[in-house]
This record gives structure tokens, C-alpha cells and sequence, in this order.
């Protein structure tokens, strides 16, 4: 199950008119839980995307937004803020929160660490080649928890690892806290994507509606 594994990867799939959220463990390619969206999911029609788990994905887990989780008792696990260190950095400073562990203060981690730091890479970040060129690797922990670790290539890669030291981090918060940094990032294989549907003639009408 989802809040059993200690270790796992975020893998998103972009299609035309959706895309789709597979977690999986490092070792397979079978997904252990599984969250997406369409088009009526985004822009100012938003809404909170549902995760499903189980052995046919069909159980739910919860909902998420980026930095942002619920139960299936609608109460609120918790949030992930990401914040700009300096306006002429391309750092960032990260806050994870859940509800019952406390606050863990996000620290970056390798030797790309000090050169998000440095000022007059902010040129840089507005055509994304900083984050291209860098691997993300940050180790959320406190005095109370020795939380987890999320990590992502440098590259064009789009899958995200997480690594789980305190069994109480909830999954779902992290699923929450990978759409945040996701959405940070401009992925050039989404961009793509979004791109092919102009040439969609679907998307050129409104559908019509089936008769009945």
C-alpha cells in the first residue's frame, strides 16, 4: 500500500488531453498508486486531484493540490511551501508541514547546492536552463523526525525519487509536495504536449454532446 513504502518514484506520462501520475516502487514498473488530470482539470476550473491505490488503483487515498493534502476524512494532512531565497537566486527555500509531526525545514543537499545560491542566475531561471542543469536533491528533517529526501536528476528528467526515513511522513503529502516542485518547473516534454493541441482539431470546436 501507499503509506507502507519507504521508497518511490513519481513518474508523470503527458498526453494531448490528460496527464497521468504513476508512483512506483524503484524496483517495478507496476504502479502502486496512481493520480492525473485532464483538460477540464486545469486553469480556472481547477480541482483537487484524487489518488487512487490498491491492486487495481481503484481504492482512494485522498486528494491533493500542489503543497496541499486531504484525507478521505476530509481533513487536512498537511502543506509544502516553497519559497525564493533572493530575487537574484534561483534557490529556494522549503517548508514541509503535517499535521501531528511538526514543521521539517528543507536543506539542500550535493555539490549543485551553494550554486542555486549565488546571485546572477535569476537570468538563467526565467528559460529554465539553471534547473536543467542542476540536480535537485533536498533532505527534510527536524530534532523530532528524521523525515525524507526528494530528488531529481539534472537533465530533462521528470520523474521525481522520494525516500521515506520516518514511517509517520504521510505518502499523500508527499504526492502533494511533488506537484508543487513539479509546477515550479517548466518540463519541456509537457510543454510540448500542450503544444500539440492546437493542432488538435478537437480542440478547435466544443465537443458535441451524444444524442440520446
Amino acid at each position: 500500500m501507499l503509506e507502507d513504502v519507504t521508497e518511490f518514484v513519481v513518474a508523470p506520462d503527458y498526453q494531448v488531453r490528460s496527464t497521468t501520475y504513476d508512483v512506483l516502487r524503484p524496483d517495478s514498473d507496476r504502479p502502486i498508486a496512481r493520480f492525473g488530470r485532464t483538460e477540464a482539470m486545469t486553469g480556472p476550473n481547477a480541482v483537487p486531484f484524487p489518488v487512487h491505490t490498491g491492486p487495481d488503483l481503484d481504492v482512494l487515498a485522498g486528494t491533493i493540490i500542489p503543497g496541499l493534502a486531504v484525507g478521505i476524512d476530509k481533513r487536512s494532512i498537511g502543506y509544502f511551501k516553497s519559497e525564493a531565497i533572493g530575487f537574484q537566486s534561483v534557490g529556494r527555500n522549503y517548508t514541509f508541514h503535517q499535521e501531528g509531526l511538526g514543521t521539517l525545514p528543507g536543506k539542500q543537499l550535493g555539490a549543485d547546492s551553494n550554486l542555486l545560491k549565488r546571485r546572477g542566475l535569476r537570468l538563467l531561471d526565467t528559460v529554465d536552463i539553471a534547473t536543467l542543469a542542476m540536480n535537485l536533491h533536498v533532505r527534510f528533517e527536524s530534532g523530532d523526525s528524521r523525515g525524507f529526501e526528494v530528488e531529481r536528476r539534472a537533465g530533462v528528467s521528470n520523474r521525481y525519487r522520494f525516500l521515506v526515513h520516518d514511517p509517520r511522513v504521510s505518502r499523500l503529502l508527499l504526492l502533494a509536495t511533488f506537484l508543487l516542485l513539479e509546477g515550479e518547473r517548466v518540463d519541456w516534454r509537457e510543454t510540448l504536449t500542450s503544444q500539440a493541441r492546437v493542432f488538435d482539431p478537437g480542440s478547435w470546436f466544443p465537443r458535441k454532446k451524444p444524442r440520446r
